[in-house]
């Protein structure tokens, strides 16, 4: 099977990725499952707030569970303000985007 070579800015993405990652190593406890149309993983950056997944199709940008944040030092579920609220606001923007850049095929 030959694999045609990265853009530059999926390669740039994957430096990016990794050296996040060499410096803040998490674990992923939920990745994501990619169907075979989805391209190959080209890179995963895992951060404490949001983690991000680079295939040559798609990308996937997601937040994580509660049970991986932890708690905070009240002993509380630690919550990020307004991260899903974020996460809806870009999706609705990728797709106003989609839909003003669509090319008529006819």
């Amino acid at each position: 099977m030959s694999s045609s070579p990265l853009s530059q800015y999926l390669q740039h993405l994957k430096q990016w990725a990794e050296s996040y990652q060499s410096r803040i190593p998490l674990q992923d406890k939920f990745p994501p499952r990619l169907n075979p149309e989805d391209g190959t993983l080209v890179a995963t950056l895992i951060s404490p707030q949001i983690s991000y997944y680079f295939t040559t199709k798609v990308f996937i940008k997601r937040q994580p569970h509660r049970d991986e944040l932890g708690l905070d030092i009240n002993g509380d579920p630690l919550l990020i303000p307004y991260i899903a609220d974020r996460l809806r606001i870009e999706a609705a923007a990728l797709q106003i985007g989609r839909e003003a850049n669509a090319v008529d095929s006819q």
